[in-house]
């Protein structure tokens, strides 16, 4: 594969050409920080049989200062499932626009 074919521009082109729907996510300035405070709206039930996905829930964390203050900065590390989240919801909007669910589907 050539190396340009990694850019994400290339990438949705790609698929758009081969009759996916797709749009690009975005990705500027804050939009970690916006992607994740707007996901802490939501409760995320995640299967029990998706332990890569708990895993990185569990060891995800944010920066430190060196006198142990917690900073608003998320570590970039073990985010790989949570920012394919944060790219598929992105278009959800804020909360009101889903349903919640009244009983938990069974492994959940």
């Amino acid at each position: 594969m050539q190396k340009h074919f990694y850019k994400c521009e290339v990438w949705v082109k790609y698929f758009k050409n081969n009759g996916v729907r797709i749009i690009g996510a975005d990705k500027g300035p804050g939009s970690v920080e916006y992607g994740i405070k707007r996901l802490k709206d939501y409760e995320i039930i995640i299967h029990t049989e998706c332990i890569h996905t708990k895993n990185e829930f569990s060891l995800y964390k944010y920066k430190e200062s060196k006198d142990g203050e917690i900073l608003p900065v998320p570590v970039d590390k073990n985010n790989h499932i949570i920012d394919s989240i944060r790219y598929a919801t992105e278009e959800l909007g804020n909360k009101a626009n889903l349903t919640p669910r009244k009983n938990k589907p069974a492994g959940y």
